[in-house]
């Protein structure tokens, strides 16, 4: 059930958003995003930021999309919202992280056109694959839109208490 929710999300905000393989937390009133494979660190990072006092946003799988003043904000899924019982409003996107486990720790900024690429071949897009090829296009270029608009990275890290000063690095 799960997934034909996410599918329903993807395709509700085709055009102006996408689902993303993603945690996010909230940074200075902003979404901080991390995206990761299965296994790559979002649940971890993003309740340990949390325990240092960044609100969860989402988790696991998430909602960027543009309103109709333009601004482009992050949104819990339904079944997030749905397990917690948690309605967490929508927070302007801020910033975009690969996460990566490991030493030595850092942040690397990103080119855009890496970053999207990174995006489409790691299967961050939800339901990207379900979609007619004709619908994936103008998903791909609107996705390179968003990380020409915010800044990426890479945020490798091993989980230990160098993690606040590394997002001091992505402000």
């Amino acid at each position: 059930m799960r997934k034909s929710i996410l599918r329903a999300e993807a395709r509700a905000v085709s055009g102006r958003g996408a689902v993303l393989h993603a945690s996010a937390v909230d940074l200075d009133g902003r979404a901080l995003v991390m995206l990761a494979p299965s296994g790559g660190g979002k649940s971890t990072t993003a309740s340990l930021l949390s325990r240092l006092g960044h609100e969860m946003l989402a988790d696991d799988s998430l909602i960027v999309s543009r309103g109709t003043d333009g601004i482009w904000r992050v949104l819990p899924c339904a079944s997030w919202t749905w397990s917690t019982g948690r309605r967490t409003p929508g927070r302007p996107l801020g910033w975009l992280a690969f996460l990566e486990k490991g030493t030595p720790s850092g942040i690397w900024r990103l080119a855009p056109a890496y970053s999207t690429w990174r995006t489409l071949s790691q299967g961050q897009l939800i339901a990207y694959l379900d979609l007619p090829p004709a619908e994936r296009e103008p998903l791909r270029v609107q996705t390179g839109e968003m990380f020409s608009t915010f800044p990426s990275f890479i945020l490798r890290h091993d989980l230990g208490p160098d993690l606040p000063e590394l997002l001091d690095g992505i402000r």
